[in-house]
């Protein structure tokens, strides 16, 4: 009975190890077909890459197309305004000059009759000056006299008064005399004065209507230049418009081909990354998967090695039972079953020896129970699970 239950739990242990070596191969399977799963994934995915990178380098290529055509056409577009703006600025130039010409006009006009004015008022205000100086003179003569003429009678006071009445009579005659003479002379220069006004007014006034023409003129050209730059700037507006209509639409474009070539040379970009990435995880993933079935290959050489040494021993004791069955069932027959009885107390000890886990260094494993592994030792079934979760 020990025998047998000793071999039926080498069995199961043999099945269990058998078992593990089945769910580790199958495991290894399994990764193996989840590798060939992703790497046809990866490979898909990678196909899908290169048509979409042909398909964006097409795009690519006709964006490129219509960003020339918008080029050309924008450029030609700008020949074309830069052309109408040269004619424009030549017929701005062309009335500039002559509105300028026509200014210097007017304003030599204006000068000539504004220094005429002026002249006239000064040759009027110097006669104005001499005919109040002259007043001025003749009064201060007449008074100087008169005082003279006192000083005269203060001093000679003691002569005669008939003498000095006569005196005075014929010097205040000389007064009235030089003050007729004065007020003579002040009525021409007042005349001449009213002559200068009525010219500097007649001047004046000619000055007035010159000045209202001139500004006439000056308002009707102010018009007509007002009306060419309105029309030239409705033009330009009207053109520059167009041209930037034409430019906001090729720029629209020119930026929707950029964002588009950026967005698929990023998509490019960022697939031709993932690509790589997948490439070196599934170099990772093959190599690791070759180490773990590697591995599982060692393990299950060694497990398959344990398994037939262990099936060899109960091979061997079960036989060894057998026979000393079969001979302590002739014994009995014959009457010697006390030799049939040390014979299984001997096998049992022999089937029954123990040895040590050189890694743990636990002792009374049976020998049956230790794996040799791949560095000689001998280990027991917990550092072998170990070992394996290590790895």
């Amino acid at each position: 009975e020990e025998r047998a239950r000793a071999y039926g739990d080498a069995l199961a242990r043999a099945e269990e190890k058998a078992k593990a070596e089945a769910e580790a191969k199958a495991e290894a399977e399994a990764r193996v077909k989840a590798e060939a799963d992703y790497r046809a994934e990866v490979e898909e995915k990678a196909r899908v890459y290169a048509e979409a990178l042909e398909e964006a380098k097409r795009k690519a290529e006709s964006e490129a197309k219509l960003r020339a055509e918008s080029e050309e056409r924008v450029r030609a577009e700008a020949e074309e305004r830069a052309k109408i703006e040269a004619e424009m600025e030549e017929q701005a130039r062309a009335y500039a000059e002559a509105a300028e010409r026509a200014e210097e006009r007017l304003k030599a006009e204006v000068e000539r009759k504004t220094r005429a004015e002026v002249k006239a008022k000064a040759k009027a205000e110097r006669r104005a000056k001499a005919e109040a100086k002259a007043q001025a003179k003749a009064e201060r003569r007449a008074k100087a006299e008169i005082e003279k003429i006192a000083r005269a009678e203060a001093e000679a006071k003691a002569e005669s008064e008939a003498k000095l009445r006569a005196e005075a009579e014929g010097k205040a005659r000389a007064y009235a005399e030089a003050c007729e003479e004065a007020e003579a002379k002040a009525e021409l220069e007042a005349s001449y004065r009213a002559e200068a006004e009525r010219k500097a007014e007649s001047e004046a006034k000619l000055r007035a209507e010159s000045e209202e023409k001139v500004r006439a003129e000056a308002e009707e050209r102010a018009k007509i230049e007002a009306e060419a730059e309105e029309r030239a700037r409705l033009e330009a507006e009207g053109r520059v418009k167009a041209e930037r209509e034409a430019k906001s639409e090729a720029e629209e474009k020119a930026r929707a081909y950029g964002d588009a070539l950026a967005r698929a040379e990023e998509k490019a970009k960022a697939e031709a990354e993932a690509k790589a990435e997948a490439k070196k995880r599934v170099r990772a993933e093959a190599a690791e998967r070759a180490k773990i079935e590697a591995e599982a290959e060692e393990q299950a050489r060694a497990y398959a090695e344990a398994a037939k040494r262990a099936e060899e021993k109960l091979k061997a004791e079960i036989e060894e039972r057998a026979r000393g069955e079969v001979e302590e069932k002739l014994m009995a027959e014959t009457g010697a079953g006390a030799k049939a009885e040390a014979k299984p107390i001997e096998i049992r000890g022999i089937s029954e020896k123990t040895a040590s886990c050189e890694c743990c260094g636990k002792k009374g494993f049976p020998e049956k129970q230790l794996v040799r592994i791949d560095s000689g030792q001998l280990v027991c079934p917990d550092c072998l699970e170990a070992l394996r979760i290590r790895r």
